[in-house]
């Protein structure tokens, strides 16, 4: 017997059955501009780096991460790869904090997806610094 892929299964029931979709996904947190701060913010605090290291990262390191966390905050869904499109002006925005292009963030978000599926160490960092940003977000009204 062959092995199941789930995410095709998902893909296709997602597209036969959107109303049993909308119950099962969860919804994707409000991009409000605050927020976005505070995830930005909580992200530095948590690497004990200022604003505008992320930004000026030579070796992409500090960025993906924050780019890792910010899209597992906004739109978890594009990083288990459950759909292939970023949610509609996250990159945007996450330009805008970090003081870049969005061309650069597209480049940091194709290295984040295979990161995240190859390296533990990648993942379980992405991991610790979104349970402390979800943590602070979490906790303001």
């Amino acid at each position: 017997m062959g092995e199941i892929d789930y995410k095709t299964a998902f893909v296709k029931l997602k597209d036969k059955y959107p109303q049993i979709a909308e119950e099962v996904i969860p919804v994707n947190p409000i991009m409000d501009n605050l927020k976005m701060l505070s995830v930005f913010t909580t992200f530095c605090c948590v690497k004990g780096i200022t604003f505008l290291q992320v930004g000026k990262d030579k070796n992409n390191y500090v960025r993906d991460l924050f780019v890792a966390v910010f899209v597992r905050v906004f739109d978890p869904d594009y990083l288990k790869g459950y759909k292939t499109k970023l949610r509609k002006g996250l990159r945007s925005k996450m330009a805008s904090l970090v003081g870049c292009r969005e061309r650069v963030i597209s480049y940091n978000l194709r290295n984040v997806k295979d990161y995240m599926r190859i390296y533990k160490d990648f993942r379980e960092e992405v991991e610790y610094i979104y349970q402390a940003v979800k943590l602070e977000i979490d906790e303001k009204p």
